[in-house]
């Protein structure tokens, strides 16, 4: 072997790989002392809510459905990627009328950051209230073009 080939393989034996693994925030859990995510929120640096996790789980959030912005309750960390039964979790916020929570679910490292979440039922009135104002706006204009 040459010198440059094994200067070449000592350097390549030292270069970092990506990891297959996911990362995400994680707070509020109640394990030892970590903390709330309130203190996550507030807190001028992140780096110390950084978690590692397998390269199949996804980022998780989990807040109150009827209070979104009450960061106290909130939870962050990392879920597998399907439930106990198998099934994928799907990316995005779903809500469960019986336990009254708003789980999110997403899929690149460091996602679950979000310091709120407005409900789906929220946004969904939201959207529908522009629709209508919208259509009102345009009827209004179609009529008094008429005049």
């Amino acid at each position: 072997m040459t010198k440059m080939t094994v200067l070449v393989m000592l350097v390549w034996a030292f270069v970092p790989t990506a990891s297959a693994s996911r990362w995400c925030y994680k707070c509020g859990l109640g394990y030892g002392e970590e903390p709330d995510c309130t203190t996550f929120v507030n807190s001028g640096s992140w780096i110390a809510f950084r978690q590692e996790f397998p390269d199949d789980y996804l980022c998780v959030k989990v807040v109150n459905a009827w209070n979104t912005s009450d960061e106290s309750k909130a939870l962050r960390g990392g879920a597998r990627g399907s439930t106990v039964s198998g099934f994928p979790h799907k990316v995005g916020c779903w809500s469960n009328k019986k336990s009254y929570v708003l789980t999110c679910y997403c899929d690149t490292n460091f996602c679950n950051d979000a310091p709120a979440l407005l409900s789906p039922s929220r946004d969904l009135a939201h959207t529908t209230i522009i629709i209508v104002l919208l259509s009102l706006l345009l009827v209004l204009s179609t009529f008094t073009s008429r005049l």
